[in-house]
């Protein structure tokens, strides 16, 4: 049987980068495991072997949390550069990208925002 914390267990084992640390999410399977053993805690209780994989789950889960706050700040650090490295920001680089815009040869600030709350919502 798949304890609730393999999931992420097996996640960090793969390797891994702050991106997917950032977009991990546990499966369907392994919510419904954690939900029905909080439920089960609250009501008839848990085994020994239970209590000790809803115990090891939620500090795996705090300690993605932290992960996944550091990750953040490694992407906005990382992206940063890339801007200052690129020169994203010079003044004939938006005007470049303004005229692409204009001619529907580069996305829009709206088409980009929706592309990116579709890959928030597919995780």
């Amino acid at each position: 049987m798949l304890r609730a914390y393999d999931e992420i267990v097996d996640f960090i084992a793969e390797g891994t980068s702050p991106g997917k640390v950032v977009a991990f999410r546990p499966s369907e399977t392994t919510k419904a495991r954690v939900e029905d053993l909080i439920g089960r805690e609250k009501t008839t209780g848990l085994s020994s072997d239970e209590t000790a994989e809803l115990n090891q789950y939620l500090q795996l889960e705090h300690l993605m949390r932290l992960a996944k706050a550091r990750a953040l700040g490694h992407i906005k650090d990382i992206g940063m550069a890339t801007a200052k490295i690129l020169d994203f920001n010079n003044a004939e680089r938006l005007l470049e990208r303004q005229t692409l815009q204009a001619i529907g040869c580069y996305p829009s600030i709206a088409d980009l925002k929706a592309k990116a709350e579709a890959l928030d919502s597919s995780y």
